[in-house]
């Protein structure tokens, strides 16, 4: 299990760079045959995004890391004031 912590150029925000209120964080297991990725958003609620590997087609860590990074970009504003009722 790798917890991966990010507090540095991603925690900006690339258009504004502006810092972001809260860094990106992320847990990440490996199975073996699976990964799976978990971040925290919208305060409350966890996103998670878990790969499924076949012998042709392989999910590196790094792609799952940014596919769910981008998922949250995209979620987070959008659940963090149903949230925080």
């Amino acid at each position: 299990m790798w917890h991966a912590y990010a507090n540095n150029d991603l925690a900006l925000n690339k258009f504004s760079l502006d810092a972001v209120l809260e860094p990106p964080e992320q847990i990440i297991v490996d199975f073996g045959s699976r990964k799976l990725c978990v971040m925290a958003t919208g305060g409350r609620a966890l996103l998670a995004l878990l790969s499924s590997d076949s012998e042709e087609m392989k999910t590196e860590m790094g792609m799952l890391k940014l596919k769910t990074s981008m998922l949250h970009h995209r979620v987070d504003p959008l659940l963090r004031p149903v949230m925080t009722m």
